[in-house]
């Protein structure tokens, strides 16, 4: 998603609530919708101060719970305990690692059909769902 529709979705949001679009909040967006990695909110906080050094760390988890809340971005609870977040895409499986941590994203079109497939015979509305498979990945075994 381009940062300029993520914005739209994000002020649109913000508008029902009566709040603003900051710098702060674009920029909390771009460093998300820039990364290629599950990020805490650590290291959010620190590539957002890289390029704004008046950020505060509660301006970051704020953001991030508006982000989550208005379905740009979503979370989960890593293997290290460490809750990392991630802009909210089509959906898809986590593959985790217990050894070292790494994250792998699956993307298949064939899970989605089978995933398609259940719910319709269930005659379910999913709200939210997140697949995530531990073992051991290649590098450690």
């Amino acid at each position: 998603m381009a940062l300029q529709q993520a914005e739209i979705v994000l002020q649109d949001f913000l508008n029902t609530r009566e709040l603003k679009l900051t710098e702060q909040r674009k920029l909390i967006l771009d460093v998300l919708l820039k990364s290629r990695l599950h990020l805490t909110i650590e290291e959010i906080y620190s590539k957002s101060k890289e390029r704004n050094p008046k950020i505060g760390l509660a301006t970051v988890y704020r953001t991030v719970k508006i982000l989550c809340e208005c379905g740009l971005v979503s979370g989960f609870k890593h293997t290290d305990g460490t809750f990392r977040y991630e802009l909210g895409h089509d959906y898809h499986e986590h593959l985790i690692c217990t050894k070292c941590g790494r994250v792998i994203e699956v993307m298949d079109q064939n899970t989605e059909v089978l995933r398609a497939k259940v719910l319709s015979i269930n005659n379910f509305k999913v709200l939210h769902s997140r697949l995530e498979l531990y073992g051991i990945c290649h590098k450690c075994s």
